[in-house]
């Protein structure tokens, strides 16, 4: 449907219920043969923002759905960083706070990743895992050397 819907000339960009793209739904469904579709038009905005200020990236991080997030992760021009706008939030704070330890696992492996980012409270990747007892993603960015443990 959404091949015959691309070949039709809809638009890649198009702004659905909520100000979500299509990308931002097949990510929040975690839907990896469309994303791969969308990810291949020319145009799409990986980093476009929904009406809460959520990126595809940061959708498919809260839900979990790794594949979503690596086929995001290997798009040229993601903002691997970006925040959620309200809470200051990053893709790796929510996956540490949410304990999705292998979405973890591969936005640490991200070359731009920021492993200290903070919320505005001044909480860190490593204080939502261990708040929030997710203890094999603590123990996952106490390895990291890159983690600042203070």
């Amino acid at each position: 449907v959404v091949r015959k819907l691309l070949e039709c000339g809809i638009e890649v960009g198009s702004i659905l219920h909520k100000g979500q793209t299509p990308l931002s739904v097949a990510a929040s469904c975690g839907n990896a043969p469309v994303m791969k579709l969308l990810l291949s038009q020319s145009g799409i905005d990986v980093n476009a923002r929904d009406a809460d200020g959520q990126t595809p990236l940061l959708i498919a991080v809260e839900m979990g759905h790794e594949e979503a997030v690596r086929l995001l992760l290997s798009h040229t021009g993601v903002h691997v960083n970006a925040t959620k706008h309200r809470s200051s939030r990053t893709p790796l704070i929510v996956a540490a706070a949410i304990g999705h330890d292998k979405v973890v696992r591969l936005l640490l492996d991200h070359p731009d990743i920021n492993v200290n980012p903070r919320t505005g409270y001044g909480s860190t990747p490593l204080n939502c895992a261990v708040t929030y007892r997710h203890e094999a993603v603590a123990r996952m960015l106490v390895m990291d050397e890159r983690v600042d443990v203070n």
